[in-house]
């Protein structure tokens, strides 16, 4: 089943028109040898299971080697128009399904040490329904 809700959270990363990762695992396999900040701007999230029809609670980062948040505004605004704030939205996958809402905290800035990259911060909240 985890293997299900990961497939399904990277699809609906990825539909933000940047590469996602799992956090910690930032890696390219045309590029190999790219260090993190050679990649970006990609988003990086963390894959939860709780019980079916019980909300978790999870997070993404949007991530640019820039000193302006311009482009990362651009992503979290796409991203905060396809969850609706009442209803959220909802991703298939084979023998269920997720409902991804926003959370609260919906989006921060993540102050970094490094001046030449600049976070969002993203929090969600998942239900998974399966069979």
């Amino acid at each position: 089943m985890i293997e299900r809700i990961h497939k399904a959270l990277l699809e609906f990363w990825e539909s933000f028109g940047i590469p996602a990762y799992v956090s910690g695992y930032v890696y390219d396999p045309e590029k190999p040898n790219a260090e993190p900040e050679e990649l970006m701007p990609y988003i990086t999230f963390e894959v939860v299971r709780g019980d079916y029809f019980v909300p978790s609670y999870t997070s993404a980062v949007i991530w640019d080697f820039s000193r302006s948040f311009t482009k990362l505004w651009a992503v979290a605004g796409a991203i905060e128009a396809a969850i609706p704030a009442i209803g959220g939205y909802t991703v298939d996958f084979e023998g269920g399904f997720l409902r991804i809402m926003r959370g609260s905290p919906f989006i921060q800035i993540y102050p970094q040490e490094q001046k030449d990259i600049t976070a969002l911060y993203i929090n969600i909240e998942i239900t998974s329904y399966a069979e």
